[in-house]
């Protein structure tokens, strides 16, 4: 049985979500509805009670009527068969419905992208500073998908006229049907038509219904022979009781649309003063609606690219019409054309998040690069300030998008064109103020970040630092001038973001001095602030630099900064209790365990790794995901190399089999590379304790599995 949220208040006029998931991933249900209805409001629609066989009629009639599919990605979800997979999401996929997938394990992305292509995913528990805050992606999204309140009321405002369809609930079908017939000629295009589908929850059934027939045009009844049957207690159906007489009682002109062969003498019985019906499949349909609403229709809207715009939104999103992805798609595509602007970007979105079209990246980027053709105009028209940031952020994305189909090259062309306008506009511009000098500078640490971004992925590793180090100077710029809570984090990035390259270099001293100008903004800001960003923030910066002196040989060192950063992480997981925090909790024990066994004290590492387990182990019970499975199998391939040093190879190779069979299970589900690379070093271990044990065959046995898979 399929259910709604909200239950109550004004639901009439929200947009339809579809939650899809795995039965056992329900748990997620409310965590994701509340923050996307603390965006947009929307009527939530998802599945009660998975054990009973889906009624795939009125599951995909349900579906139809969807502007966005969410769901939460999980291994169960990519590793077992559920309805999700095998009905809800390839319906969505093939009628253009928009598929919002959540991450909620980290570690799946290449499983996902196997089974989903290179679809766009959200993932709120990856770990990176230096992407955009998983929020703020969220809103950018959904944004894009979902028609707001205030576009809803621009849309509406266009229509010429009005049509209210009356219809038995059986008849949705012929409803949908006669709808499309309508709109099948491009003069009714502008007509919206009200139709109270099963997809319109809410309390106030009635109201709504009667202030929608006071603002119609047109009465239009669904005629089949299911208008003539009773309620099986034998009263009147509602059409009968209701609408229609409130129709005739208003004096509404009324259109009886026959969709199929009706006893229409039955019909007057229940109808007082119905006229006779006319055929919904020919010429004479069309012809009375016109002679009814010629008055009302504006034949010199064709060409108005912003009107085309905001029908085009209401077919593709079902505003007051029916949903139609074909009609949609021309409307739009014509108002892009004429160079609208919200056309245009509309397309971009449609294009990437396959809205209404077949996802195509391609012609995506196509759009945007027209996108900043006309944002170049105006910039060349009018260069200003705020033209100049427009056109900067329109030509990043642009960026953006080369980016994430892998192309770096043309990613980094985009990314320099924004940096080399922006830094032009500044240099030729000298009566600017203060406050847009910082703005647009702001803009050029964003395209340097990217720029370097572009370059480490290259391994380009001396021009990655020479583009961090030009937003660096920015930062520390805008930090002398505005000193705030987000400019102190942004130069903190800044500066673990250098630090990052010296590392990669093997620089260890300037990596180093770099890890500590970030502690030293982030100390400060723990003191001030006290929030669980700041305080993770600082635990990171302890292990960074306690990586620098690990590596450097300084175990004594590393320890130390390694136990500060443990001290922020254990308060952090007694306050907040998440998944996150434990497996920082469980990352911070295994970097302790490593130090104290690289400096032979076997115990120490023996206490830090069993705390590490103690973590692990209930997050497998709680979670089941990939990344907590595999931090399992490496508590115990950890406490296996301890007890194997220890002179304990039987205990040891307990320990390895329970490894063994994690790390197969996650390569059998994953087939991914670390997943491959992890059980390579749990069978070179099994088979060094069997070579010590003067057990040849059983040693050559995973010597040649680790062989096999190298």
């Amino acid at each position: 049985m399929i259910d709604y949220r909200p239950k109550t208040g004004d639901t009439n006029n929200r947009r339809n979500v579809f939650f899809s998931c795995h039965p056992d991933d329900m748990r997620f249900f409310d965590e994701i509805y509340e923050e996307i209805e603390a965006i947009e409001r929307c009527n939530f629609f998802f599945e009660t009670d998975y054990t009973q066989k889906a009624d795939l009629d009125d599951l995909y009639l349900k579906l139809s009527g969807m502007n966005l599919v969410v769901v939460p990605v999980t291994t169960k979800l990519l590793t077992q068969n559920c309805r999700a997979m095998e009905t809800e999401i390839p319906y969505a996929q093939e009628h253009n419905i928009p598929i919002l997938p959540l991450m909620q394990e980290n570690g799946l992305e290449e499983l996902f992208n196997k089974t989903f292509g290179n679809i766009h995913t959200l993932n709120k528990y990856k770990q990176d500073n230096l992407v955009i805050p998983y929020e703020e992606q969220l809103r950018k999204y959904i944004n894009a998908v979902l028609v707001s309140d205030e576009l809803a009321k621009e849309i509406k405002d266009e229509f010429d006229a009005r049509i209210f369809l009356s219809y038995r609930k059986k008849d949705i079908k012929h409803a949908q049907e006669l709808m499309n017939l309508i709109h099948s000629e491009p003069l009714f295009r502008d007509i919206a038509i009200w139709f109270d589908n099963f997809l319109t929850p809410g309390e106030d059934y009635n109201k709504n219904i009667k202030k929608e027939l006071d603002n119609s045009d047109l009465f239009t009844l669904v005629v089949t022979p299911s208008l003539n049957e009773l309620t099986p207690d034998g009263k009147k159906n509602y059409v009968m009781e209701h609408e229609y007489p409130d129709a005739h009682n208003a004096k509404k002109t009324i259109l009886p649309a026959k969709m199929q062969e009706t006893d229409i003498n039955e019909l007057k019985k229940h109808f007082d003063g119905i006229p006779e019906p006319i055929d919904a499949n020919t010429e004479a349909l069309h012809e009375y609606i016109e002679s009814i609403l010629r008055v009302k229709i504006n034949y010199e809207n064709e060409n108005d690219p912003r009107h085309n715009y905001l029908i085009g939104m209401a077919y593709l999103n079902g505003v007051d019409v029916e949903r139609n992805d074909e009609i949609a798609l021309d409307l739009i595509t014509k108002s892009a054309n004429n160079h609208f602007i919200a056309a245009i970007k509309r397309l971009v979105d449609m294009y990437r998040n396959g809205i209404g079209v077949q996802r195509d990246y391609e012609r995506a980027i196509k759009w945007q690069e027209e996108l900043v053709k006309v944002r170049e105009e105006q910039y060349e028209a009018n260069p200003t300030p705020d033209t100049c940031d427009t056109l900067f952020w329109d030509t990043l994305h642009s960026g953006d998008y080369y980016k994430e189909l892998g192309r770096l090259s043309s990613a980094l062309e985009w990314y320099k064109k924004a940096y080399d306008l922006t830094e032009s506009y500044i240099s030729d511009h000298n009566s600017i103020t203060k406050d847009d000098i910082n703005n647009l500078n702001h803009n050029i640490s964003a395209a340097c970040d990217r720029i370097g971004n572009i370059y480490k992925a290259q391994g380009k590793l001396p021009q990655a630092l020479e583009y961090y180090k030009k937003s660096l100077e920015i930062f520390e710029q805008l930090f002398s001038e505005t000193v705030t809570v987000q400019s102190r984090r942004d130069l903190s990035v800044s500066y673990e973001r250098i630090g990052n390259i010296y590392e990669a270099q093997r620089d260890l001293p300037q990596a180093l001095e770099y890890y500590k100008k970030s502690l030293e903004i982030r100390e400060p800001l723990v003191k001030e602030t006290g929030t669980v960003e700041s305080r993770r923030d600082l635990s990171v910066s302890y292990n960074k630099i306690g990586d620098i002196y690990k590596a450097q040989g300084n175990l004594p060192q590393a320890i130390e900064y390694y136990k500060k950063s443990l001290e922020i992480r254990e308060p952090l997981v007694s306050e907040t209790g998440t998944v996150e925090s434990r497996r920082d909790l469980s990352v911070s024990y295994n970097k302790i365990g490593d130090t104290y066994k690289a400096q032979g004290n076997l115990p120490q590492a023996m206490e830090y790794y069993k705390k590490k387990l103690e973590i692990d182990e209930p997050l497998v019970s709680e979670t089941g995901t990939v990344e907590s499975r595999r931090d399992l199998s490496i508590s115990y391939e950890r406490i296996a190399g301890i007890l194997s040093a220890q002179g304990k190879p039987d205990e040891a190779l307990k320990y390895l089999n329970l490894a063994k069979e994690i790390a197969e299970q996650i390569l059998n589900e994953t087939n991914t590379v670390d997943a491959k690379r992890f059980i390579s070093v749990v069978y070179s271990m099994i088979g060094d304790i069997y070579k010590a044990q003067g057990k040849l065959p059983q040693a050559l046995e995973y010597y040649k599995k680790t062989l096999e898979i190298s």
